[in-house]
């Protein structure tokens, strides 16, 4: 909130919304098995609670969250968002890239997406040239929403690119997007904050960017 007292003091309001008719179907179906809604919530402020309940002084970020049909842009440091935005395109578009250009079925695309994915050493890189024409437009849009926050300030710049949703399980994609945002890139780990076995770890492995929301929404306060 501004300083009370300060003339012309300001403060910057982050507006969230969704169509009442999705909200209304999600809460239609909860109630009718029986449980209890006690919070709607957007994906990404379910995500970065779960990337930052444990490190609240994050260094400004730019979460790429690849999901099955969209993917999302959010700038955020030190537990506040300051920019967000979404375009639809995610992972199902790299795996119909896939059927189209190859020849492939679903299955067969999935099976390649994630076991090759950009790496061109793997059948003559065919793979990996059908998978770039989707992250290049990904990655575009991510440099539209950096230099749309850099416009805002040139001070506190983004330093890092953080990966996460089910898009993001693609072998290569690490070192793909560092090199086109000229960032430090890693992928999330949503469940870093929660006291996990090894055995529990080891049953997760890399799918733990695929539950990014659920994990942000099991640890809301309520």
């Amino acid at each position: 909130l501004p300083e009370q007292g300060i003339p012309g003091a300001k403060m910057s309001v982050l507006l969230v919304a969704a169509p009442t008719e999705i909200v209304s179907k999600y809460v239609s179906l909860i109630s009718s098995l029986g449980l209890e809604v006690v919070a709607v919530e957007t994906e990404v402020l379910a995500t970065i609670r779960a990337l930052t309940v444990t490190n609240t002084t994050s260094p400004k970020s730019l979460l790429v969250r690849i999901g099955g049909d969209t993917t999302s842009f959010t700038i955020y440091g030190n537990g506040t968002i300051f920019l967000t935005q979404s375009v639809g395109t995610g992972g199902t578009a790299i795996t119909r890239s896939l059927v189209s250009e190859l020849g492939l079925s679903l299955a067969q695309a999935q099976q390649y997406k994630e076991q090759q994915g950009l790496d061109e050493a793997k059948l003559d890189g065919k793979v990996a040239n059908a998978i770039k024409p989707v992250l290049d437009f990904i990655t575009l849009e991510a440099k539209k929403v950096l230099g749309a926050y850099g416009s805002r300030t040139q001070t506190d710049p983004v330093k890092q690119v953080i990966l996460t949703g089910g898009g993001s399980i693609l072998p290569g994609i690490v070192p793909y997007f560092a090199q086109s945002l000229n960032l430090e890139t890693e992928i999330s780990d949503p469940f870093s904050s929660l006291n996990l076995t090894l055995e529990q770890k080891q049953g997760i492995g890399q799918t733990g960017v695929m539950y990014d929301v659920a994990v942000g929404l099991a640890i809301k306060p309520t």
